[in-house]
């Protein structure tokens, strides 16, 4: 899927500020591939321009990270976006904002696995490129599930994971548990990317 020689650097998606020149910039200095803002499926069935304007459209790797929590539009939003020459489908389960947690999407789909493997189910199928995703640890410190969760969506044909080392409840504070993680090697034989509080070569080197 990609480059296989070395380690994989990917710039991970945020939203407002990984557009295009930003992911353009990065690329410059090497990264293997850089994942899109954040779009939503909802917006993106309605043919919303503010969000077609959000999608990559020079980058080498196209790949577009969309969010949403019903199976149906989840899956129109994919085939829109292979459509429109995307080379992977990224799925949001991590994000932490309360705006998009209210509408159970994001992190909140950790904590309806059933409704989160349907969501990966639906998407795999309806494409023909790769599917990925992005989720975190668990929604809070008493619901860890990522490693349960991997197994599911490698299953239901997700071809790699970014796990962000903090629970939803975290948001972006404390300390990213990369540690944690390791723990994927014998549970899953896709590959999986470590995400979280890696701000330099030598946090880089650390997490690996």
């Amino acid at each position: 899927m990609f480059p296989s020689e070395g380690t994989p650097v990917f710039l991970a998606p945020m939203a407002g500020v990984t557009d295009g020149p930003f992911r353009e910039t990065v690329m410059e200095f090497g990264a293997t591939a850089a994942v899109s803002e954040m779009v939503s499926s909802e917006a993106l069935v309605r043919s919303s321009r503010k969000t077609y304007g959000r999608l990559p459209r020079k980058d080498p790797w196209k790949i577009v990270q969309i969010a949403g929590a019903d199976p149906q539009h989840m899956a129109e939003s994919a085939i829109i976006n292979e459509n429109l020459g995307a080379d992977v489908i990224d799925i949001n389960m991590g994000c932490p904002a309360r705006k998009i947690v209210s509408n159970e999407s994001g992190s909140a789909l950790m904590k309806n696995e059933d409704l989160a493997v349907k969501i990966v189910e639906s998407v795999v199928k309806s494409v023909k490129i790769p599917v990925t995703l992005k989720m975190r640890l668990g929604w809070d410190n008493e619901n860890v599930n990522f490693i349960s969760l991997a197994k599911k969506f490698e299953d239901a044909g997700a071809q790699m994971l970014a796990i962000h080392c903090r629970t939803r409840s975290q948001m972006y504070g404390g300390q990213a548990n990369w540690s944690l993680i390791s723990e994927l090697k014998n549970a899953v034989k896709i590959p999986y990317l470590c995400n979280g509080d890696i701000k330099s070569r030598e946090d880089a080197l650390r997490a690996l």
